[in-house]
């Protein structure tokens, strides 16, 4: 059994659910709000559990360095077949990573980001404990 729980999920969320008219909506509000409140480009953007990309890539066109980070292969895959659908420029600035979103500072070699997404994710991590200190934190 794989342990990559989005490899049976993906095409159904992202071929359905984000191709769907709600879910092309929501990706586009959604976007139009990061954009308030993000500096203008260039700037790097970590995008934690980042998925098939679709918060990354409409600010890779806006000129964002974009880090792409996902635990999951499956969805990694995806991301990187929605990508090469891109213009070169895009591409570009897009750096895809698997990592979980724990180790996200090792993944990135320490890199700071001006923004940090964690779009969705928040609610599926698990409940850390005082074991496990601050999310992140090492």
């Amino acid at each position: 059994m794989s342990d990559d729980i989005w490899a049976s999920l993906a095409d159904q969320f992202v071929d359905g659910a984000y191709a769907s008219v709600k879910g092309q909506v929501r990706t586009y509000v959604l976007h139009q709000q990061l954009m308030e409140h993000l500096t203008e480009p260039p700037g790097a953007v970590l995008d934690v559990g980042g998925g098939a990309g679709h918060q990354s890539f409409p600010l890779a066109r806006a000129g964002y360095e974009v880090t792409l980070l996902d635990s999951s292969p499956t969805m990694l895959a995806k991301a990187e077949q929605r990508l090469a659908s891109e213009p070169p420029e895009v591409r570009d600035r897009v750096r895809l990573v698997q990592a979980r979103g724990e180790d996200a500072a090792e993944a990135t070699g320490g890199r700071r980001f001006a923004a940090v997404l964690c779009h969705g994710v928040l609610r599926t991590a698990r409940v850390p404990t005082a074991a496990h200190g601050p999310v992140g934190a090492r």
